[in-house]
């Protein structure tokens, strides 16, 4: 355990991010089938049973969050990259091993908080996995602190790939072995470059714009009121999608 808990190793680290990925993909999967057996027959079937207004869109908040945050990239980035990268540039390590794990441990984080925001605290998150204004401020029926520990989340694991992009790019850049040159490198680490500074790029202005949502709601700042701009969130937000 204190291997895998102390570990530095870019294989145990991926696997790491598998597992965590994979299960969560799992739980994504499952949250999906609840919406598609709701949308299965008219009226509602299955909310009404459950009988709390907005699981539905609770329903269609967690698995996006999921399927994007805690899914696809910790496994298509975090699992695949640390395993495949240095294999594939014929180096033992990526360049910033501890950059790596911290950044691990960031998703774990932001795992805990999420569960926290969503299982924990009674009245469920449901402003849509895109967290759009102004339903995920207190204009709309998101007024418990549930919603900012969600935002949270999103900053935390949004600094979380940001790390693991830098790492990758560095370690494609100086890294690699005698003779190989950034171009001639295998096409899987060529595409986690150009992911990688996709991220770096579009990452921080979903920052700012889960930061004006948190202005919003706790200090009234008015940033997405219709006294401000309604719709700038949903250029910030798409400018990382």
């Amino acid at each position: 355990v204190v291997q895998y808990v102390m570990t530095t190793s870019h294989k145990i680290i991926g696997i790491l991010y598998g597992y965590i990925g994979y299960i969560f993909g799992i739980i994504g999967y499952i949250v999906s089938m609840l919406i598609r057996s709701e949308l299965n027959t008219t009226g509602l079937s299955i909310v009404r049973k459950v009988k709390e207004v907005n699981i539905y869109n609770n329903w269609i908040t967690i698995h996006g969050l999921i399927m994007i945050f805690v899914f696809i990239m910790p496994v298509a980035i975090g699992y695949y990259g640390n395993y495949l990268i240095p294999l594939l540039i014929g180096t033992s390590e990526l360049s910033m091993p501890r950059i790596n794990g911290i950044s691990y441990y960031m998703l774990i984080i932001g795992i805990v908080i999420f569960f926290i925001s969503t299982v924990i605290i009674s009245k469920p998150i449901s402003s849509g996995w895109t967290l759009y204004a102004p339903l995920s401020t207190r204009d709309g029926d998101n007024t418990g602190f549930n919603v900012d520990l969600s935002l949270l989340v999103v900053h935390v694991l949004g600094i979380s790939s940001t790390l693991g992009s830098v790492n990758y790019i560095t370690t494609n850049k100086y890294n690699r072995h005698n003779g190989l040159i950034m171009l001639s490198i295998n096409i899987y680490n060529f595409s986690i470059v150009v992911t990688s500074i996709l991220l770096i790029g579009s990452l921080p202005i979903l920052g700012v714009g889960i930061t004006g949502l948190l202005l919003d709601r706790n200090i009234n700042s008015s940033i997405y009121d219709i006294t401000g701009d309604p719709v700038l969130y949903q250029h910030l937000f798409w400018f990382f999608g």
